[in-house]
């Protein structure tokens, strides 16, 4: 373990062991996103920063329009890749899609150091991982709050973090780390909704949970073929939009058959 990640020698918490996966990879997510942005402005792509969409015209079992508080705009086909925001979206045209927040933490460290993680790791007993972007950046995040936590929950768990942080990488101590606080979009079986929606044109990219990024590029190629006519690389099956639906169903009749049984 120790030559793997020989930053953990100084750690005031020992492990026992550990797995390694040699695919496993980490990056720097907001960077990512920002340079895939650039490259899609370059091949002709129109970003509208700023413009929340206030509602979608319908007309029949398709979506003609977007409407925003500073405009409309015609469209052929519509994708919702909202994150937490999809659900409200999809309710305005009657659909209710159960995608709720979970939230998380997350405390980076900057700046120049003569040691620093070698790989990305997690801690499954402290629910905490960490990871080094870049030269200059140390990250730890972690833990699973349902809802949104009210202000002592989120101190509490940023000290948890910040103490867990100064025993595994000590040379942080005494250096303030940038804090921040997000609500992971989770669905109740944590797979996401992708594909095909009740409108004819309307595609769905949403309810990813913590594996957004992850999931990313994938999901993306999926609505593309989707959106253009061709076949999906994977059965899609298991992430309808009207999935609880057919399983509530499921779920009465075989509870009519045991009472049959019985």
């Amino acid at each position: 373990l120790l030559l793997r990640e020989p930053m953990l020698a100084r750690a005031a918490v020992k492990f026992a062991r550990g797995v390694f996966c040699p695919n496993d990879g980490t990056g720097d997510a907001a960077r990512y996103t920002a340079a895939a942005l650039e490259q899609a402005v370059q091949r002709g792509v129109r970003a509208h920063f700023g413009e929340r969409v206030r509602g979608f015209d319908v007309i029949g079992k398709a979506i003609s329009g977007v409407k925003t508080d500073k405009g409309h705009y015609k469209a052929d086909a519509v994708v919702v890749a909202a994150g937490l925001s999809s659900r409200q979206l999809l309710a305005s045209l009657g659909d209710s899609l159960p995608i709720f927040p979970v939230t998380g933490y997350s405390i980076s460290y900057r700046g120049e150091r003569a040691a620093r993680p070698s790989v990305g790791a997690v801690s499954i007993p402290h629910k905490i991982a960490w990871a080094a972007f870049g030269e200059e950046t140390v990250r730890f995040t972690g833990f699973a709050d349902i809802g949104v936590p009210g202000p002592a929950k989120i101190a509490a768990r940023f000290r948890a973090l910040e103490a867990f942080a100064h025993d595994v990488y000590p040379e942080i101590r005494g250096d303030a780390p940038a804090k921040w606080v997000g609500q992971r979009p989770m669905t109740p079986d944590n797979l996401p909704f992708l594909g095909a929606s009740r409108h004819a044109n309307l595609w769905l990219n949403c309810g990813h949970g913590a594996m957004g990024w992850t999931m990313a590029c994938g999901s993306a190629r999926i609505v593309s073929d989707l959106v253009l006519g061709r076949e999906p690389a994977i059965d899609l099956e298991p992430f309808r939009w009207d999935r609880y639906g057919l399983l509530g169903r499921r779920g009465r009749a075989v509870a009519s058959d045991r009472i049959a049984v019985t």
